[in-house]
């Protein structure tokens, strides 16, 4: 009924099968990819942590992500937010620290104007749902925030692999504010960052570079999907 009504007042349709309703209908849901594989950048970044994706962005996930993206389809949070899970709990299989660490999850921070050009930060809200739904499976994780951008950068998308890097030199740092209400928890924090895209890892090196000239520890990187070098 809700499809439905939806297809009658919106037009819309599952961007997998077009079935009208929802953007994503309930079987091509159920066909997404629930487990996440280590994946790495080829070439690879010096010393970039152990990455782990759900999937390769193409078809479906590359069409949701960009949905909830560029077109605000915060509907579309809950099916990523899953994908993003998958990744992560992947990661923590492998590299699961004591049980007196506690996990936090750290979103990549977005650039400011596109944060208010688009209402939201995606990567922010996926990660924040990614989150609640390993608690609810079990796993001891919050989320922090607490890397942000030091100054604009250009749109990664305009620029090579070598761009990419002097492009996002030295350009994240550590809020300060959640960096002392860190201290004074008293607690070991390990730290997973969490991207919707890995594609050259030049991103998550240099978050992974703040985190660590900080005095903190990054267990992994995760992401909901990661790009494949194609060879002619």
């Amino acid at each position: 009924m809700i499809d439905a009504l939806l297809d009658l007042f919106a037009g819309s349709s599952c961007l997998g099968c077009a079935r009208p309703g929802g953007l994503l209908c309930s079987p091509c849901a159920d066909q997404l990819p629930r487990r996440g594989i280590r994946v790495q950048p080829s070439p690879c970044p010096p010393r970039l942590q152990t990455c782990f994706a759900t999937c390769e962005y193409d078809g479906l996930v590359r069409d949701l992500l960009l949905w909830h993206k560029e077109r605000n389809a915060l509907s579309l949070c809950a099916p990523l937010g899953h994908l993003l899970a998958g990744a992560i709990a992947a990661l923590l299989e492998v590299k699961m620290p004591d049980d007196a660490t506690k996990v936090l999850l750290t979103p990549v921070p977005s650039r400011r104007s596109v944060v208010r050009e688009r209402g939201h930060d995606p990567v922010r809200r996926i990660t924040l749902r990614a989150a609640s739904i390993l608690r609810g499976s079990g796993w001891p994780v919050s989320m922090n925030p607490i890397l942000r951008q030091r100054f604009a950068v250009r749109d990664q998308s305009e620029l090579d692999r070598a761009g990419r890097g002097m492009n996002l030199k030295d350009s994240i740092a550590i809020d300060g504010g959640l960096r002392q209400a860190l201290s004074l928890a008293g607690r070991p924090v390990t730290f997973v960052l969490c991207d919707d895209i890995l594609t050259t890892g030049a991103t998550a090196s240099e978050c992974q570079r703040a985190l660590e000239d900080s005095g903190l520890q990054v267990r992994g990187i995760a992401t909901i999907a990661h790009t494949v070098k194609r060879h002619c």
